[in-house]
């Protein structure tokens, strides 16, 4: 079972794939110094969430795959003749068998479990062996071609990237990506998902690959979370518990204090 990790922000995937335990890296842009690369791990390009027609995307020669997040992008990679790795995000639709196998007959070589499916379901859906599973990250709850802050200021910031907050009516902070390279917002859940302690599932599902996505996290934050991820999932690959785990003394980051298990309990109804 390989270990990923993806990068929405700028600045993070370079210092997260020097690190022990991590065999493929999501982001934009290549992750690397120079030429330098990590030996034996994988770049895979991630295109946006919202492609339109006169988006400017390019495939960089030096990528080892790319991730499309809708079929706009698969139908480009496509016509581009793309011989990497394909990878279809979660939020490109793979809630059963038959459409896990559309996706792979077009030519995709890896889907990623829905986040709205729970274990019962992720389970049944089946191609484990194609498959990869989100461990950790903040889940996007709303994909938007209109700018937040371009309807609240009036004026476009012109910026890269950068992040607003979106604040409920019970004072909750919900984080948006404003990505001005591709003109969307990703509006994200206020706390990370989070499958630390439901470790015995994901072994039960033994997907070809695990993920860990960062959005808003700092570097330092980022780094303790993938080190915890990659020793938990030793463990459990010697055959541990999670309760031989905590009693080896390896202690869970304050950065996992406060998660939800997403959909991977309840499912959506």
């Amino acid at each position: 079972m390989y270990t990923g990790v993806l990068c929405e922000t700028e600045g993070l995937a370079e210092k997260l794939s020097s690190l022990e335990g991590v065999d493929r890296i999501y982001s934009y842009e290549y992750p690397y110094s120079g030429s330098g690369k990590e030996k034996g791990k994988k770049w895979i390009q991630l295109l946006p969430y919202v492609f339109r027609s006169d988006t400017k995307l390019t495939i960089d020669s030096r990528s080892d795959g790319v991730m499309v997040r809708n079929t706009d992008e698969l139908m480009y990679v496509l016509s581009e003749d793309y011989r990497g790795e394909g990878v279809s995000d979660s939020c490109l639709y793979t809630m059963n068998s038959e459409a896990v196998k559309t996706l792979l007959s077009m030519g995709v070589t890896r889907t990623v479990y829905s986040l709205e499916l729970e274990f019962k379901e992720l389970r049944e859906r089946g191609f484990a062996e194609r498959s990869e599973l989100v461990l950790y990250g903040r889940s996007p709850l709303m994909i938007s071609a209109n700018c937040i802050y371009k309807d609240s200021t009036k004026k476009c910031a012109g910026r890269r990237q950068f992040y607003v907050n979106l604040t409920d009516r019970k004072r909750t902070d919900f984080p948006v990506l404003c990505d001005c390279r591709y003109c969307c917002n990703v509006i994200y859940n206020s706390v990370p998902t989070s499958l630390h302690k439901a470790m015995e599932k994901v072994r039960e599902l033994s997907p070809a690959s695990v993920r860990l996505d960062f959005t808003t996290e700092d570097s330092d934050s980022a780094e303790k979370i993938v080190k915890y991820y990659v020793n938990l999932i030793d463990a459990f690959d010697e055959g541990e518990s999670s309760g031989a785990f905590g009693a080896a003394g390896i202690d869970i980051p304050k950065e996992l204090e406060s998660f939800t298990y997403g959909h991977f309990r309840n499912g959506v109804e």
